[in-house]
């Protein structure tokens, strides 16, 4: 009874704004008139979230992560996010990070090492960077403390005026969404994070609204849901090619301004109101 007064209620709203193509198509399967959805993006404000040079980042130094590859993850930890994977690409990282060491040194002490060993640069801690909270925050602090993991750290969410260095303060940053829930929710940190014109590892459905996005403007990874081999990778990838972490911000700076900063968003907004009230004179 409860769905189908939710289905009328859309059948015969004047417009239905959805975030994306997958939650336009979940109306349609529910028989919504065409005419009736219109699809405006989520958004961030440019004039508040812009780029932090990390030389220039107060945040990076005050927590200690300057000569660090940070791999970020800021806002809600919630219910719809899946942190597992991240944790076990700590620890892939980890083992990872032990072998390298050892053939770093091999190599300076005199040794054949392959010519894949990183140089110095290449070589920086890659730590990790939790800011915010959310229901399965103390859940993953739990987690990383019973494990062991020293490369983990937690900070709270930051006050408005220094969200521009909190964003930029990490490298790369972490959006997780579980799968089932594509077509309902879209996160909207992703459009935060290309306003500081950094770079993001989507974990999820790897056809989703977000992954879409990321793959087509190269401004990022997208990684399967529960492929922790591969988030390493690409976190590795980036650490040791910090000149594409960079392009690929670059891009998704380019991409906000292009179509999710702020004014986009007002003017699809007064368009759709125009349409659906009639009045072509509304300012």
């Amino acid at each position: 009874m409860l769905r189908r007064l939710r289905d009328l209620a859309l059948r015969y709203a004047d417009a239905n704004v959805v975030l994306g193509e997958h939650m336009a198509a979940r109306l349609r399967k529910r028989r919504i008139p065409e005419e009736r959805i219109t699809i405006i993006a989520n958004w961030a404000d440019g004039t508040h979230i812009h780029p932090v040079e990390r030389t220039r980042n107060a945040l990076l130094k005050e927590w200690n992560l300057a000569d660090s590859f940070v791999v970020g993850y800021s806002g809600n930890l919630g219910r719809a996010h899946n942190f597992e994977t991240f944790l076990t690409a700590v620890a892939h990282l980890a083992a990872q990070e032990k072998v390298t060491h050892k053939a770093f040194t091999f190599a300076n002490a005199g040794g054949d090492a392959s010519q894949d060993t990183p140089d110095e640069e290449s070589r920086r801690d890659i730590r990790w960077l939790f800011i915010g909270g959310g229901a399965q925050t103390d859940k993953l602090r739990r987690a990383v403390r019973e494990r062991g993991y020293g490369n983990v750290m937690f900070r709270p969410y930051q006050p408005r005026e220094r969200l521009s260095e909190s964003l930029s303060a990490p490298d790369v940053h972490l959006i997780s969404l579980k799968p089932n829930l594509e077509g309902l929710i879209v996160p909207s940190k992703y459009y935060g994070i290309a306003a500081a014109g950094r770079p993001a590892i989507f974990v999820g459905n790897p056809d989703g609204e977000l992954a879409r996005i990321i793959r087509d403007s190269e401004t990022g990874f997208v990684i399967r849901d529960g492929d922790d081999a591969g988030l390493a990778e690409a976190v590795l990838k980036l650490a040791r090619n910090p000149e594409l972490a960079v392009a690929q911000g670059v891009r998704a700076r380019r991409l906000f301004e292009t179509r999710y900063d702020f004014a986009h968003a007002v003017k699809a907004w007064e368009n759709l109101i125009r349409k659906t009230s009639g009045d072509t004179n509304l300012r």
